[in-house]
């Protein structure tokens, strides 16, 4: 067979990968890749390094000298496993502008066309459709998605990070997802990634982060009698939720809080008992029945 030519994607290189056989050409197509991933580790975004570091474990130049390192069959198997394909595929798609490039063209610009895609769905409606299918389908394989459909008071950030580095591969995002929902239905919501999971899987109200989080708080407060300094450190844990995703207790051993003595000396401001009013808050986050009733 021709090879493909040496400026060819990692896609175009992926294909001919499925194609060649002889373990020599295996070996060539191989160090190929292995190649073009040391090149590509020269312009490369900080957003795609992180992505490839988290789902395959490793930086593009030591991830390449890995598989140059592995019999030719078993690079190539491992080249196009679900996850190691994929990245490489996303890697073509993440483009670095070379600050030394210049393009002139003295052509006047026309708009010819203007049209917004949702995945590889057209419609808004197409793509919502196709995001709650892939979420029904992989629920019980994802222990993330799990979490998030029955317990996402258990919800780590890590966690939340690698579920949506996951949704991300199948073109996923909450930015795509408010822009369909909006187009859709003519409401400009602003919701992540959680709440668009729950309302396919579960039918919840589809709210806003801020609204659930402000709701939380509210709600808390109601519940609790708390003096000047407790419900200073709520006022300040509550602007702080506003720009985290997920509250966990470890929050509260960095940034400032680490610099007030962190989560141990906040906890004593509140008799020992901030461990149960986070516990409290994660649950009122989730509580669809409070926000089905707004």
């Amino acid at each position: 067979m021709k090879a493909v030519s040496p400026s060819a994607s990692f896609a175009q290189l992926l294909e001919e990968l499925k194609l060649v056989s002889e373990e020599a050409e295996v070996a060539n197509t191989v160090a190929r890749i292995a190649a073009k991933l040391h090149r590509k580790s020269r312009r490369v975004s900080e957003e795609a390094l992180e992505h490839f570091r988290f789902i395959l474990g490793e930086d593009l130049k030591s991830f390449a000298r890995y598989i140059r390192s592995l019999p030719p069959q078993e690079a190539k198997e491992k080249l196009l496993s679900p996850k190691a394909s994929g990245e490489l595929r996303l890697l073509d798609q993440d483009y670095v502008p070379d600050g030394n490039a210049k393009i002139i063209d003295h052509h006047e610009d026309v708009l010819l066309e203007h049209s917004r895609g949702f995945g590889e769905g057209q419609k808004p409606e197409d793509y919502l459709e196709s995001f709650g299918q892939f979420i029904r389908t992989h629920r019980n394989e994802m222990e993330a998605l799990q979490i998030v459909c029955t317990r996402p008071s258990n919800l780590t950030r890590e966690a939340l990070k690698g579920l949506r580095l996951e949704l991300e591969q199948h073109q996923f995002t909450e930015k795509q997802l408010n822009s369909a929902w909006k187009e859709m239905k003519n409401e400009d919501i602003a919701a992540d990634i959680i709440a668009f999971i729950r309302q396919q899987t579960l039918g919840s109200p589809l709210i806003s982060h801020e609204e659930r989080v402000k709701r939380a708080f509210a709600r808390v407060r109601r519940e609790h009698s708390f003096n000047k300094i407790q419900s200073d450190w709520l006022n300040r844990i509550e602007k702080t939720m506003l720009q985290e995703p997920v509250l966990e207790p470890a929050l509260l051993n960095e940034g400032a809080y680490r610099t007030a003595g962190g989560f141990n000396i906040i906890d004593r401001q509140f008799g020992g008992g901030l461990r149960e009013v986070l516990d409290e808050l994660n649950q009122y986050f989730y509580d669809d029945t409070e926000a089905a009733s707004l």
